[in-house]
């Protein structure tokens, strides 16, 4: 936590901020991957900002939406924007939400 409080206060970009704050998740040892997404509302697809971890290229590149009732939009994050807190997977391979983005696996 004081990771992420120094990153508020130090960060001297929205983008600097994005990756502090997911360094200092990624460092708590907790997480395989840590990642920031941006609301597009134009089109309500979230756009990877930052992360950290060993999938962050793949992560890069994955289509997430915020819309609900869509493979895309149904995942931990669509749901984490919706409803505005926090979504974990503690079992990416077998939890139905992120059946979206395993063909890739």
């Amino acid at each position: 936590m004081n990771a992420t409080n120094e990153a508020i206060l130090y960060a001297k970009s929205p983008e600097e901020l994005y990756g502090k704050v997911c360094e200092a998740a990624f460092s708590s040892g907790s997480f395989l991957a840590t990642t920031v997404f941006l609301l597009e509302p134009d089109t309500g697809l979230l756009t990877f900002a930052a992360g950290c971890g060993d999938d962050v290229a793949r992560l890069r590149s994955i289509r997430i939406s915020a819309i609900a009732n869509t493979p895309e939009g149904d995942g931990v994050a669509g749901r984490a924007f919706r409803d505005q807190s926090a979504n974990v997977s503690n079992d990416y391979v077998n939890d139905a939400r992120s059946a979206a983005w395993r063909s890739g696996l």
